[in-house]
């Protein structure tokens, strides 16, 4: 019986573990707006204490975070044929900032 028990015990641990171990995106909701934003380590460029910056599809959008007040600011290039190089800029707020971080391995 103290066989099985210890099983379970450390299966428990295990699963307990391997969940704390997965990085958890941070997501941020667009002012105005509904839309939702999630932003990864993968996408992460750069990172200070305070501040962090996200590059995706190929520097088309690069985003700022701002740790300490949990807000940013997205700027993205429009392909437009009258405006070429028109960008979109957009501010939100992002919920669990540091949570988030803290999951995540940075060098």
């Amino acid at each position: 019986m103290r066989i099985f028990k210890g099983i379970i015990l450390a299966s428990m641990l295990f699963s307990v573990s391997s969940v704390v171990a997965q990085e958890l995106p941070i997501i941020c909701t667009i002012s105005n707006s509904d839309e939702k934003i999630t932003y990864t380590a993968d996408d992460l460029i750069f990172a200070t204490r305070h501040n962090l910056i996200f590059q995706h599809d190929n520097g088309v959008l690069v985003s700022h975070i701002d740790v300490r007040a949990e807000t940013f600011i997205q700027i993205s290039q429009l392909k437009d044929q009258d405006y070429p190089n028109r960008p979109l800029v957009q501010f939100g707020h992002c919920s669990d900032v540091r949570a988030s971080l803290s999951t995540w391995l940075l060098d």
